[in-house]
């Protein structure tokens, strides 16, 4: 069930902000009565980067609108390779484990607009400085 969130819904993966769309087992409706409200029947489709939360003992699927000049760079992030050899992101950072720091970056979108690193405009730049140095 495609349904709106009216407020934020702490999950064990991060928060859903209030304003997102999301699927839900039509199970989980009762319990966040109140918090959401349901687009049956909407023709609201908004183009978006899908990641998985759980609510609850449910799970649902967060659909994430990223601004589009994030979105750009997550979809870049998403075809990436991770880099087998350590590399510097700028002249004083170096990564030394590759695959961590992928991993990490990958969490941070998991979370989606909402995480902290994205609220503080940590990730965007270290998306962008990545995407300068390895594009």
């Amino acid at each position: 069930m495609r349904v709106k969130t009216l407020t934020e819904i702490p999950t064990a993966k991060g928060i859903i902000p209030a304003g997102q769309i999301i699927d839900i087992p039509r199970t989980v409706m009762e319990k966040l009565k109140g918090k959401v409200e349901s687009l049956q029947g909407s023709a609201h489709t908004p183009k978006a980067n899908t990641t998985a939360a759980a609510l609850s003992k449910a799970e649902a699927t967060v659909t994430t609108v990223w601004p589009p000049d994030v979105q750009t760079l997550v979809n870049w992030f998403e075809k990436l390779e991770t880099p087998t050899e350590p590399f510097y992101l700028e002249p004083h950072r170096k990564v030394i484990d590759p695959e961590k720091f992928i991993s990490s970056l990958r969490q941070d979108i998991a979370i989606g607009p909402a995480s902290p690193r994205n609220r503080t405009g940590a990730l965007l730049c270290d998306l962008k400085i990545l995407r300068k140095n390895l594009h």
